[in-house]
Order: structure tokens, then C-alpha cells, then sequence
């Protein structure tokens, strides 16, 4: 499911990145960038 993430969900978070806590959020979307990854070598 995480690895159909578009590049408008990518915006979304990037636009509340400047409304919430930037940190948490590019660690969120480090971890939603390297999940579809870790999915992808796990199968």
C-alpha cells in the first residue's frame, strides 16, 4: 500500500512540513521513501 505514495501525497506533506514540525515530518518522509524499498528487497 505505502509503495503507491504519488508525488501528490509527496506535496501534501511537504506542505504540511511548513505547517508542522519539520523534523518529524522529514523523518516521516525519509521512512515513507525507504519503506516501499525495504518492502521491495524483503520480497
Amino acid at each position: 500500500m505505502i509503495a503507491l505514495i504519488g508525488p501528490t501525497d509527496i506535496l501534501l506533506l511537504a506542505r504540511l512540513a511548513h505547517n508542522s514540525f519539520q523534523s518529524q515530518i522529514k523523518i516521516m518522509l525519509i521512512s515513507l521513501l525507504l519503506t516501499p524499498q525495504i518492502k521491495v528487497a524483503g520480497l
